[in-house]
């Protein structure tokens, strides 16, 4: 039953509008990447404004940089969001048990 439903990201496009987001120098951008800061990117891979404010305070503006978290957010998506019902507070779902190979963000 699990072949039944594909959800597909592009992770090359969603890993390049992370990269414009940093790297935009205008105090203003949220305005200028309205399709990053979607409702849909939220509820689905659990990408919010605090993350991408995050990145921007630690420094994050190269590839190697982001590469890390749009792993995260493609492999757990929601599942990995904590607050999800079924997730402890690290994002890693509470009835697995963690996978050491699995991205820290």
């Amino acid at each position: 039953m699990s072949g039944l439903v594909r959800i597909q990201v592009d992770t090359p496009g969603l890993l390049d509008a992370i990269l414009a987001y940093v790297n935009d120098p205008r105090a203003d951008r949220n305005a200028f990447h309205t399709d990053l800061l979607s409702d849909d990117l939220e509820h689905q891979l659990g990408l919010t404004q605090d993350i991408l404010e995050a990145l921007l305070l630690d420094g994050a503006s190269t590839r190697e940089d982001v590469e890390p978290l749009v792993g995260y957010l493609v492999t757990y998506g929601m599942a990995g969001v904590a607050g999800t019902p079924g997730t402890a507070i690290d994002g890693v779902p509470s009835t697995s048990s963690p996978d050491v190979s699995a991205p820290r963000v």
